[in-house]
């Protein structure tokens, strides 16, 4: 997950440093001196770009609710190589430019004048999203220990050889605290076997049950004495199979083994269907899962939940920073509208597809808000600043203008989004690739939510300010 990191913050600083080369350009078009150009960038992005960096690191920040190291560890140190790179680009991108100015060519932001043409494309491009952000409905939360791995690998393959021909090299253990020699224990633990034999995933099972089975004749076995009678034959000659139970015949372990991909939804049904036999036990006795598999299966559920609430955190903090910096708690939420719509877009796919959120999805959900978030601030401050420039203006004119303006640096850095995340395709590991599946689908639908859809929010939903009447002369 660590290698992951680096190649996000080179693209997060890139994206500030597009911001403030176009806007150095734009002011040398106009004539404006290489200082007067600096002066003009800074106060154009220069509070945009604090504040997108700002959002990015609360996303990273969200993980560390996560209560896992590996995860933890993560957001706190990119979090930290967020702040590392703004502080590098507002430091060095200006010291280049002053060296290296150019010759003062606008940027292609003309191919955004035309904005009418983008509202032609309004309509299709919302209803795409919301049928792309359907799919949420079909969405499943599961992850498992074979799909992390290429079918590929040696490793895998001889695992899958083992789990034909063999019971597996996987298995569950069941860990039962009960007076064992009671006939009632012996056949709630046969019934179980019998019942959980059969499920998805599993070869087989082993218990004392079993043991005991091969040592006595059925006809003995059927009486009231049987289960401590075959105890009893299998403690004989120092014969008693410890691995099964112990020799106080209160605790035993009743093994299944496992072959099939066994995901978490898998796990938790089989959890459950093992804690309704739990609950059939005597007063005093207890049973469990227990072995390195329930362990896996119940850190990521517990991750799996965390990172929700992580998410729901990024998204209360980016709220309030959002609040505080367009002064308008209406604007703020329709502001979050473009922003939640790639989230659900991912979800969506990954429900029409038929693919569970695994951890390397649910990884991303945080970073990829405080990620959308940034086209979002700077088309956004944008707009704040020709409204106060021009608090006449009408809504329409103001986000024509902050399209015009922005539009060319958003696109650009969302291309330079979309390549970084191809490079995580290519790897063998899911969860990478999953990570770079995640942020192309993030970086398209947040531009298209941005240019678009957030617009069209703005013209119909946002109230224009009424103008402040000017002060009589005296």
């Amino acid at each position: 997950m660590h290698l992951a990191g680096p190649g996000l913050i080179l693209i997060i600083g890139l994206a500030d440093a597009i911001h403030l080369q176009q806007k150095f350009d734009d002011a040398r078009a106009d004539g404006l001196g290489v200082r007067e150009s600096l002066l003009s960038m800074f106060t154009t992005v220069g509070r945009a770009c604090a504040l997108t960096s700002l959002t990015t690191a609360c996303g990273f920040l969200s993980l560390t609710i996560a209560r896992h190291e590996e995860v933890h560890d993560f957001g706190v140190w990119c979090a930290i190589g967020v702040g590392v790179a703004y502080l590098t680009v507002m430091l060095l991108v200006p010291v280049a430019l002053v060296f290296f100015p150019g010759k003062g060519k606008r940027t292609r932001a003309q191919a955004f004048s035309g904005t009418r043409y983008l509202r032609r494309f309004a309509a299709p491009v919302t209803v795409l999203l919301v049928l792309l952000s359907a799919g949420v409905v079909r969405t499943r939360m599961d992850s498992s220990l074979e799909r992390e791995l290429p079918e590929d690998l040696k490793v895998v393959q001889d695992t899958n050889w083992f789990s034909e021909h063999f019971r597996g090299i996987d298995r569950i253990e069941v860990d039962l605290h009960a007076d064992l020699r009671e006939p009632e224990v012996f056949s709630l633990v046969e019934r179980m076997q019998e019942d959980l034999r059969d499920f998805p995933g599993i070869s087989g099972s082993r218990s004392y049950v079993d043991a005991i089975r091969m040592t006595l004749a059925p006809e003995v076995l059927e009486t009231e004495d049987g289960p401590i009678l075959g105890i009893q034959a299998l403690g004989s000659g120092n014969g008693l199979p410890l691995n099964l139970l112990n020799r106080d015949l209160d605790r035993a372990c009743i093994v299944f083994y496992r072959t099939g991909d066994f995901g978490t939804e898998a796990y938790e049904t089989f959890r459950d269907r093992v804690k309704e036999y739990a609950d059939q036990l005597p007063d005093g006795a207890s049973m469990k899962l227990n072995g390195h598999l329930p362990m896996f299966y119940e850190s990521t559920t517990l991750i799996s939940k965390t990172l929700a609430i992580s998410l729901i955190c990024s998204l209360v903090m980016i709220t309030i920073i959002l609040i505080a910096v367009l002064r308008s708690f209406r604007l703020a939420l329709l502001c979050l509208v473009p922003n939640a719509i790639p989230l659900l877009v991912v979800a969506g796919i990954s429900g029409w597809l038929g693919e569970s959120l695994h951890l390397g999805i649910l990884i991303v959900f945080s970073i990829g808000l405080g990620l959308a978030v940034d086209d979002t601030i700077h088309l956004m401050v944008r707009f704040k600043q020709l409204q106060n420039e021009s608090p006449t203006s009408s809504l329409r004119d103001l986000m024509d203008k902050a399209v015009v303006s922005s539009g060319f640096a958003i696109t650009l850095t969302s291309l330079v989004l979309l390549v970084a995340a191809l490079c995580y395709i290519g790897s063998n590991f899911t969860t990478m690739k999953w990570t770079g599946v995640t942020l192309g689908i993030v970086a398209i639908s947040a531009l298209l939510a941005d240019l678009i859809v957030l617009p069209w929010l703005v013209e119909k939903f946002h109230r224009q300010p009424a103008p402040q009447p000017e002060k009589a002369q005296s």
